[in-house]
């Protein structure tokens, strides 16, 4: 099922047990305090087309990023640059596209 960008969202009663499906609650299971540095914002200063940039993406986020450019053989700074470049909305806000490119990668690799 497609998540529309402009639904609003419902959000399901939490004493509504049977509404819960098993990967939501499997996700939900995985948030724990053994996690919570994966919410944690880091800053990192990188250099992106000759420009230096501070970027400030949860925990989480980076290492995505960090693990998609280990598997690619690239700097994190090249892959930063490649997402910035082919970013179908206004790229002056850079760590939302890198969130929403994010997720994309982590859905298409749990689909392989």
């Amino acid at each position: 099922m497609a998540i529309m960008a402009n639904a609003p969202f419902r959000p399901t009663p939490a004493n509504d047990a049977e509404s819960v499906t098993t990967s939501f609650r499997r996700a939900l299971d995985l948030h724990d305090n053994e996690t919570a540095f994966d919410y944690t914002p880091v800053r990192k200063s990188i250099r992106i087309h000759g420009h230096s940039t501070t970027i400030r993406l949860e925990a989480a986020f980076w290492h995505v990023l960090e693990e998609l450019a280990e598997r690619e053989n690239r700097s994190l700074p090249a892959v930063i640059a490649s997402i910035h470049h082919h970013c179908p909305v206004e790229r002056n806000n850079l760590a939302s596209c890198l969130r929403v490119f994010c997720l994309t990668y982590v859905i298409g690799n749990s689909n392989d």
